[in-house]
């Protein structure tokens, strides 16, 4: 499976996870909330990097 496929798949799975849940939109919003008070990133962007980064490396 390429990098492009393997991301596909998980974003794909995770957004059907996230439609299972009545209070989705909550708890994403928690995920992020998370990471920053846990001060692994800064902003968005610092997530994203870090997102596009990690498929890189698979």
């Amino acid at each position: 499976m390429d990098d492009k496929s393997f991301a596909a798949d998980v974003l794909n799975k995770t957004i059907e996870k996230l439609r299972l849940k009545k209070d989705w939109a909550e708890e994403y919003n928690n995920i992020f909330k998370d990471l920053f008070e846990q001060g692994k990133f800064d902003n968005q962007e610092e997530i994203y990097n870090a997102i596009v980064q990690g498929v890189k490396e698979k």
